[in-house]
């Protein structure tokens, strides 16, 4: 915010409300919102980037919602593709089963212990 208010943008508030302008944003932009420090904080440095470099003048909280980049989504796990990698993954469950005293039914793939 202080970044923007050096612009001198056209509807700047004055340097003596500005800090009252920063809680009424914080307030407007909190309403019904999970906001998480380490996930949004680039969020937001993206969202006064966006500001700072399209306005000409003062924004609104609504304006920075708008420019703020959606919430990063988890890396999606990559389905194995290769039926030869599939097998060799089976393979190796099964070596591992056995090292850990467990067998495998190979017609019904039910696993029973076996006595150590």
């Amino acid at each position: 915010m202080t970044r923007l208010a050096t612009l001198s943008l056209d509807r700047t508030p004055a340097m003596d409300v500005i800090q009252a302008t920063a809680l009424t944003w914080h307030d407007a932009i909190r309403q019904g919102k999970d906001w998480q420090q380490e996930r949004d904080r680039p969020r937001f440095q993206a969202a006064f980037r966006t500001l700072v470099q399209a306005c000409t003048q003062w924004p609104s909280p609504r304006q920075f919602l708008d420019a703020l980049p959606a919430i990063p989504r988890p890396e999606e796990v990559q389905r194995i593709e290769h039926e030869e990698r599939r097998v060799r993954g089976l393979e190796h469950l099964r070596e591992i089963g056995k090292s850990m005293g467990w067998s495998s039914d190979e017609e019904g793939g039910n696993a029973t212990a076996t006595a150590p």
